[in-house]
């Protein structure tokens, strides 16, 4: 018997015990691509909504229809809303670094930020107190201390919180950064979104670098399907829960 007649039995072997592994790996990479995916959030800027650890789901079709593993648009369902959570792609000192954040405007809004307190096409956005126990956050552990209210635009309402100190380090000349709760109004240009975390003096975001284009837009943020943090660490279990 010849190698060649040697190699393709083994080949037809091989393809015959692996072919629906192999199947499914590629619809996986399929839904993964254009359908649904899941991030896991490395940071703090998106709390108390998403802490560290929160394993994310991501609605890739929530805005779009993309042809699989490429960017190319097949659809378009709906815009990006103002207090949708979302994933994107934006330019951070040259790279492309992938975010999650909240949008606050949308093309062409006027914004415009005085003494913390948002403002969206001249409506200010509401803030009110809760109660919210913020000693389950990570930072909180690390000694940050923390204002927190809740923000309202149109009939969205979510929380906000503020470090306003830290334990052993002085934050003075950090929060005197008047970038983080002040700025001039701005008008979002077409094809542009502004967002920002929910941390809002520990994120970076719209502020620092800019605006998020739409091309960029990866998908919205639609639950929290696990907390990895929460196996090794004090953080609370958080499973399959709805974010807003």
């Amino acid at each position: 018997m010849s190698i060649n007649v040697r190699h393709k039995r083994k080949l037809k072997t091989i393809w015959k015990e692996w072919k629906t592994t192999i199947f499914v790996i590629f619809v996986i990479m399929i839904i993964r691509s254009s359908f649904f995916n899941w991030y896991t959030i490395p940071s703090s800027s998106m709390n108390p909504t998403l802490v560290e650890g929160d394993l994310v789901t991501v609605n890739m079709m929530a805005y779009d229809l993309h042809l699989p593993f490429t960017n190319i648009d097949l659809h378009t369902f709906s815009e990006p809303e103002r207090g949708d959570i979302i994933a994107t792609f934006m330019n951070d000192e040259g790279n492309s670094i992938r975010y999650v954040k909240r949008v606050i405007g949308k093309p062409n809004d006027r914004i415009k930020m005085v003494n913390n307190i948002l403002y969206v096409n001249d409506v200010e956005f509401s803030q009110t107190s809760n109660n919210l126990d913020l000693n389950e956050l990570p930072q909180a552990r690390e000694g940050f201390a923390y204002k927190t209210f809740n923000e309202k635009q149109g009939d969205l309402e979510y929380p906000v919180i503020y470090a306003v100190s830290k334990k052993g380090y002085d934050m003075t000349q950090y929060l005197k950064n008047n970038t983080i709760k002040n700025f001039n109004e701005i008008v979002v240009p077409e094809g542009k979104y502004f967002i920002m975390g929910d941390n809002r003096n520990l994120s970076k975001d719209s502020r620092f670098i800019g605006f998020a284009d739409r091309d960029d837009i990866i998908g919205k943020i639609t639950g929290i399907t696990f907390n990895y943090s929460s196996l090794y660490t004090e953080t609370p279990v958080r499973f399959l829960k709805d974010v807003y």
